[in-house]
């Protein structure tokens, strides 16, 4: 059973993706879990509030949502610990894909 996650005081605000990515996360992903509060660090791993269903899920939320692909290789953990490294995958398909234009 996954730990309640709270908020710390250290977590920076979130961007506007990270709280289009928390919003998707706890109406979509986490609607059965009792979590009160997601930060941008809360470890979604180590909590085990992810498993490879929920990560395709995000994979495919962020695709559409954010008019990205996200290739095979970013396929990582590391890239799914919490809100933040989520966000930052986004950011830098979003980037690539600007640069590209």
């Amino acid at each position: 059973m996954a730990r309640s996650l709270t908020r710390n005081e250290s977590d920076a605000p979130l961007s506007s993706v990270e709280t289009v990515l928390r919003d998707f996360l706890m109406q979509d992903v986490l609607y059965d879990k009792q979590i009160p509060l997601l930060g941008p660090r809360d470890s979604l791993l180590e909590s085990e509030l992810l498993d490879s269903i929920a990560i395709m899920q995000i994979v495919a939320f962020c695709e559409q949502a954010f008019e990205i692909t996200i290739p095979e290789e970013e396929l990582l953990p590391q890239n799914f610990e919490n809100i933040e490294a989520i966000g930052q995958l986004v950011e830098r398909q979003l980037a690539e894909k600007a640069a590209e234009r």
